[in-house]
């Protein structure tokens, strides 16, 4: 058996600018409601004013469709 996880000591953030929001989406992008959320998200988070930092939005897995990818 695999355990499902993430190997912390390798993946490590490295320090820097802690400033921008980072947000993970992790699932199989060519299933329906994933493709979903993950356009909705996108479509609705633009910044609030101007001077706001949009977050870092990372789409994790397998099989995106041409929408995700746009």
């Amino acid at each position: 058996m695999v355990a499902n996880g993430v190997e912390l000591e390798r993946f490590s953030e490295s320090p820097g600018d802690r400033s921008r929001t980072k947000l993970a989406f992790v699932g199989m992008m060519d299933y329906g409601p994933n493709i979903e959320a993950v356009t909705f998200f996108v479509a609705g988070s633009g910044p609030a004013s101007a001077n706001a930092i949009p977050p870092q939005f990372n789409i994790v897995g397998r099989g995106p469709t041409r929408e995700v990818k746009a």
